[in-house]
């Protein structure tokens, strides 16, 4: 199978339509088509009730694809929007130790519904649906845990949804700064991989994984969006 490369799906201008900006070869593409035809309709958001059950048909569909994931491992990067230079420098990161990544603020479709001209529930279902369709396409997840991600909704389902149904999973991963861990009171973080640094998320990361394997790239196969330079850490 092809690799999930969500940041290149770039089709020519007469096919720039919602429903035509996923490849045929990602999880969800059928449940995405649907929904997307379904927004089309109703851009407005005039049927709401319509549009919900659209996306809960989405789910449902999206959840049932089981074709084999795209073979290159593939980090999401769960983070708040204030958190993001931190964000980036762990995609940074991800893509030294020869993983691809999802990031929101990289990911072409994710700006592109921001700025589409739609409205309630019809942009939020959209943004929803793409998030889903990245976590049904990766392999690991981090979840990037400092004082700035108090009170965000996202970043425990993203953790959550991501790990499957194992009860702990070496696939998903918190990254602390170290003040926040001493004080953290998220339990569900005890759940998954604990890490401070980046000698400990470059170690997690490397690590095999027997039961869900998943390949490297080659070194230079992929280059950093923004060159080749560290992006820096915020401070906490």
């Amino acid at each position: 199978m092809e690799r999930f490369f969500w940041r290149d799906r770039d089709p020519p201008p007469e096919e720039r339509t919602i429903e035509r900006r996923f490849p045929e070869t990602v999880r969800g593409y059928e449940a995405w088509r649907a929904l997307a035809r379904a927004v089309d309709e109703d851009p407005f958001g005039e049927r709401p009730e319509f549009l919900r059950s659209a996306f809960d048909t989405f789910l449902v569909a999206a959840n049932g694809d089981t074709r084999p994931l795209p073979p290159t491992c593939c980090l999401f990067v769960s983070h708040r929007m204030n958190d993001v230079n931190n964000a980036l420098h762990i995609a940074w990161v991800a893509t030294q130790c020869g993983y691809d990544y999802w990031l929101d603020v990289h990911d072409p479709k994710m700006l592109a519904a921001n700025r589409a001209p739609l409205s309630s529930p019809a942009q939020e279902i959209l943004i929803a649906a793409i998030i889903e369709i990245a976590l049904l396409n990766v392999t690991h997840v981090v979840a990037l845990q400092t004082r700035r991600s108090v009170g965000s909704q996202w970043i425990p389902y993203e953790l959550g949804r991501a790990k499957t149904r194992l009860i702990y999973s070496d696939q998903a991963a918190g990254w602390y700064y170290p003040s926040v861990l001493a004080n953290s009171r998220a339990e569900y973080m005890h759940l998954v991989e604990t890490t401070t640094s980046d000698a400990e998320i470059r170690a997690w990361l490397r690590r095999p994984r027997p039961s869900r394997p998943c390949s490297l790239r080659c070194a230079g196969d992929r280059k950093w969006k923004h060159g080749d330079h560290e992006p820096p850490l915020d401070p906490p």
